[in-house]
């Protein structure tokens, strides 16, 4: 999968020379010239880092920073800003406001590169690690289900046999009850495979926005 790094920066020099570098490291870059349009970009596309000048013509980038931190965290949209000035307080402010790193001008190539891998494979890392806690707190509530329908499973699977030989009842009622609890008892086995595997969990879509899990 491509790397989409997006640049917002009304330096066009900067803009273009930043893309030549990204896309000789196998980057795809997408860039803004203010600060409209690199919202605008922000809210209607996916990227895996920012690349945010703190000096937007007239106006700061961290206005900018501060929408991108209200939808997104350091984790999920790792933000370098670019200054052309080494100053702390602005290190400092920055950094304050969500930024994960600092890159001064002249941008040192090597540097650049090596600031712009930490950042993917931190946000890469952290990633995963919630995707883990995620499907662990899952395959976790997968287990409490099925302890608990177990029981009433039993419970009902018992009191059938009891109705069949203390009750004249139609068959085709106590073969439909029957049944449905082999379906659920079924079910609950299947469920229960889902931890035991060792394997991933798998969703399938249910309703628009909404998945469930995968039971073979």
């Amino acid at each position: 999968m491509s790397i989409k790094i997006l640049i917002i920066d009304d330096d066009r020099f900067l803009i273009e020379l930043v893309s030549h570098k990204l896309k000789k490291w196998g980057m795809v870059p997408y860039s803004a010239s203010n600060i409209e349009q690199g919202l605008e970009a922000i809210n209607s596309q996916e990227f895996d880092l920012v690349l945010l000048d703190l000096q937007i013509g007239e106006e700061s980038g961290i206005t900018v920073l501060k929408e991108i931190r209200k939808k997104w965290d350091q984790n999920h949209l790792p933000v370098i800003m670019i200054s052309a000035t080494q100053e702390d307080n602005d290190l400092v402010y920055t950094l304050s406001n969500g930024a994960n790193d600092f890159v001064l001008k002249p941008i040192n190539e090597a540097i650049f590169y090596a600031r712009i891998l930490t950042q993917l494979e931190h946000a890469t890392l952290s990633k995963e690690y919630a995707q883990l806690k995620e499907s662990e707190a899952v395959k976790a509530l997968i287990v409490t289900c099925r302890h608990e329908f177990n029981n009433p499973l039993m419970i009902a699977g018992g009191t059938l046999s009891q109705i069949k030989k203390k009750y004249d009842i139609d068959e085709k009622y106590l073969s439909r009850l029957q049944n449905a609890l082999d379906r659920v008892e079924n079910l609950v086995e299947r469920i229960g495979q889902i931890t035991s595997d060792g394997n991933a969990l798998e969703f399938d879509e249910y309703v628009k926005d909404v998945k469930k899990i995968k039971i073979s």
